[in-house]
């Protein structure tokens, strides 16, 4: 069965737009599905293929198109007594039907093309495993597809093409060892987000619990950790999906501004209010509002959001008159809102009315294992328009995996954008680790033993608060250097037990 032309609604672009979409949509792919669309939706305008197969070998013998997920007919396998699949390169070939090189597919397999009219093909070796290849094949009617130069636009779209396919082959094997171990149906893996350890399981596993509801969510979890992507899956899985999630940073607007952000304002209600506007609450009616560093939120605007979450109106500033909102409220901090409640700069019932099911997400130093996946992920997406897409070597990825990662995904994913712009050849084999962590397998391996992260934290900050001369917040002070709240850092010194006497006494 020939895919239709008008099949996925291909509308006429230039290359340049065409490259420019296909590259972020591959990035994203993790099912075989949106990787056959973003290739079919791309790569058609340019080259004009009436078919698409990605041909691997099977496990019982023989050969099956694993991107469109069948297997092939018995007369349609690629012989193995004939050579097998073709051991291609990284040049694509392109050829007419009758000028196949000897022993690339059997007869049977030609023939079954020649039937369905085939006239052309184009051809380029995918490494899909180490120990597995296939063959990605490009197969036209029109004899006169692929004219002139085409191998070079194919180099252009192979090498991404290649990172996505192992991509996407990798997520699948994974999914089902852990579907295989847990004794369970489908993994649950919202959006685009990478993670097939136990810790983020068990976040897409609360997830999938809670998306469906209209109950306030609580996402905490350190800077870089994922937070507005964990929000964005639980809003594109609810009933609320076909409206846009409205976003408010609590952080980044001075106090004055946030209470017209949020509940709009009436025009003439206080000087330069030249027009009114609409808040953000009344943006987000009958959708998401997602409420970002919740915990920067001055104390007077917590009475205000308390008032509107309980009666489920608002009232704009400068007007008299009670608006209804039905909005689905999920927040998030990298604080530890029990204890600011605690410090009292918090308020104890907003804090109640917001950790209805709080969901926390793991540091990326506690999910090592998906640090390879991530950087994979994050080398795909930053990697694409370039050509000849570069590979970690394992010992890139040791050191990728050794580091503490304090700012989480988001250090990973500007480390790996800033590793492209500086390497040289195919393979990444060194990475710019930052220097607080350039030396820190030394730290963490002793000669008898591996120590535990919070053996490694402890003396971690133990040194900072050296180097600020015990000082924990303010100017110059551990939390600012550490780049995280002073309560925050309070809590750490003790739950580690780290005691006055013990700074005064590091070298």
């Amino acid at each position: 069965m020939h895919q239709s032309d008008d099949l996925y609604g291909i509308a006429a672009r230039s290359e340049e737009e065409l490259f420019c979409g296909l590259f972020p949509e591959l990035a994203a792919a993790q099912t075989r599905s949106q990787l056959l669309r973003a290739l079919t939706v791309h790569l058609r305008p340019l080259l004009g293929f009436d078919r698409l197969l990605l041909l691997v070998q099977a496990e019982k013998g023989g050969y099956r198109d694993w991107l469109n997920e069948t297997a092939c007919k018995q007369e349609d396998r690629v012989a193995a007594d004939a050579g097998g699949l073709p051991q291609l390169g990284d040049t694509p070939i392109i050829t007419d039907m009758g000028n196949l090189p000897a022993g690339i597919f059997n007869s049977g397999f030609v023939r079954s093309l020649r039937e369905e009219g085939a006239k052309r093909l184009a051809l380029a070796g995918v490494q899909v495993t180490e120990q597995r290849r296939g063959v990605l094949t490009f197969i036209s009617r029109n004899p006169g597809v692929f004219p002139g130069d085409p191998p070079g636009l194919l180099r252009r779209i192979m090498p991404i093409t290649r990172v996505a396919v192992c991509n996407v082959y990798r997520h699948e094997a994974m999914a089902a060892a852990q579907r295989q171990e847990a004794g369970t149906g489908e993994i649950r893996r919202p959006g685009n987000i990478v993670g097939t350890g136990a810790a983020m399981q068990q976040v897409f596993e609360l997830v999938s619990q809670v998306a469906s509801s209209p109950t306030t969510v609580l996402l905490l979890g350190e800077t870089g950790t994922g937070k507005e992507l964990i929000a964005r899956a639980l809003h594109d899985a609810s009933a609320r999906k076909g409206k846009a999630m409205i976003k408010v940073n609590c952080a980044s607007l001075p106090a004055s501004l946030i209470e017209s952000e949020l509940f709009g304002h009436e025009k003439g209600s206080f000087t330069g209010a030249t027009e009114r506007r609409v808040g953000k609450f009344e943006m987000a009616n009958h959708s998401t509002l997602f409420l970002d560093e919740i915990g920067e939120l001055p104390p007077d605007l917590q009475v205000k959001l308390l008032r509107a979450l309980q009666e489920k109106e608002i009232e704009r500033i400068g007007g008299n008159s009670a608006i209804k909102v039905d909005v689905r409220i999920i927040a998030a901090t990298n604080r530890n809102l029990l204890e600011e409640v605690q410090a009292g700069n918090f308020r104890n019932d907003l804090y109640y009315r917001l950790n209805v099911f709080p969901i926390s997400l793991p540091p990326l130093r506690d999910r090592r294992e998906d640090i390879p996946a991530l950087a994979e992920y994050f080398l795909l997406k930053h990697g694409g328009g370039r050509s000849g897409l570069p590979r970690f070597s394992a010992r890139a990825i040791k050191e990728l995996t050794a580091y503490g990662w304090p700012g989480n995904v988001r250090e990973l994913e500007h480390l790996i954008e800033r590793t492209l712009i500086t390497v040289k050849g195919s393979t990444i084999d060194n990475i710019d680790i930052p220097s607080s962590g350039g030396h820190y397998m030394q730290g963490v391996v002793t000669s008898m033993r591996v120590k535990t992260i919070d053996e490694v934290e402890r003396e971690h900050i133990i040194a900072v608060l050296k180097r600020a001369n015990g000082k924990i917040s303010g100017i110059g002070g551990a939390a600012e250097m550490l780049c995280i709240p002073s309560t925050t850092l309070n809590s750490k010194i003790r739950r580690l037990n780290i005691k006055k006497g013990l700074i005064d006494s590091v070298g």
